[in-house]
């Protein structure tokens, strides 16, 4: 299936709802946002020029880095499956890995929905010569449909798995979907290490972070499988139903669809494409408490962002 038609049958099947007399197609979905090499590439991009690296990626690296042994004490063994759900090009597994004590082994499982990251996170393993990795296996999968993958992994000699899923990903669509799926995954001994942004002040501020024009250079290519060009629609972000949305207004009549399948787009109507939920941190534990017992949070120097250690 091609990306434009993968959309165009989230969009029939989803439809639209109506706000403020506005037409808005909600298609956020995290298996189009990495679906092909462009998405990919320009959410790098976001990651390396932007607040997302300051306020994400450089906060879990700290916390990574301060922490991974102390993680791996929690298992009581030397030997464990490494799986990251959403790997992007794979830097925070390096993290965790480079800082493993020297007598435990690992087989490592990226799981991305993104082949282009796939390839990226597999390279970058390889290319660490860690004595610790004594298996890399990947998966193309998105994040909706990980669990089958992540119970199927376990071994005699690899009984215990160890989960990554960084990068604020949790808040980035249904959280408590996503958490029954880690929870139903897990067996006793488990450890997931969910990495996610905590608010501190106001819940909804500093919108302009997320008008950032390189989430429009991000985004705009799920427009344009649709066969938008970029003078036809306008980005924008807004919060709205207690989260924030990545959206585009569209500014022509067009007819966009594949075979019979057709949507005719109006000026003024809405695309949804990317969304993030904020919580406060007595929030995210009381969520994920619903699914593990056992809870410890690491903050970050700022207390803006935190590792959340669950155990079964």
């Amino acid at each position: 299936m091609n990306n434009k038609e993968m959309v165009v049958r989230e969009l029939i099947k989803r439809g639209y709802s109506i706000r403020n007399g506005t037409k808005v197609w909600d298609v956020s979905d995290s298996k189009l946002w990495f679906s092909t090499p462009e998405l990919s590439k320009a959410f790098l991009e976001l990651k390396r020029n932007s607040f997302y690296k300051e306020h994400v990626d450089d906060r879990e690296m700290l916390l990574l880095n301060g922490n991974t042994k102390k993680i791996v004490e929690m298992l009581g063994t030397k030997n464990f499956n490494l799986i990251e759900i959403g790997c992007a090009e794979g830097s925070k597994a390096a993290t965790f890995i480079k800082n493993l004590p020297n007598n435990v082994k690992i087989k490592f499982y990226p799981i991305d929905v993104s082949s282009y990251f796939i390839e990226q996170v597999t390279n970058k393993i390889k290319n660490l010569y860690s004595p610790n990795v004594v298996e890399i296996k990947p998966f193309i999968q998105g994040l909706k449909n990980f669990d089958d993958i992540v119970t199927s992994l376990r071994s005699a000699e690899y009984k215990q798995n160890v989960i990554l899923f960084l990068g604020s990903l949790l808040t980035m669509g249904e959280i408590t979907d996503t958490l029954f799926k880690l929870s139903n995954a897990m067996l006793d001994g488990d450890v997931l290490i969910i990495g996610n942004g905590i608010r501190t002040g106001e819940r909804f501020a500093e919108l302009e972070k997320y008008q950032d024009p390189l989430f429009d250079k991000w985004f705009v290519n799920v427009m344009k499988s649709l066969g938008f060009t970029e003078s036809e629609i306008n980005y924008d972000a807004r919060f709205a139903h207690g989260r924030v949305e990545g959206f585009y207004k569209v500014k022509v009549d067009k007819l966009v669809g594949y075979d019979s399948k057709h949507i005719n787009f109006k000026p003024g109507d809405e695309v949804v494409i990317g969304i993030h939920y904020k919580y406060y941190e007595h929030e995210l534990k009381e969520l994920i408490g619903l699914y593990f017992k056992n809870i410890e949070v690491i903050k970050d120097p700022t207390g803006n962002h935190a590792l959340f250690i669950c155990r079964k």
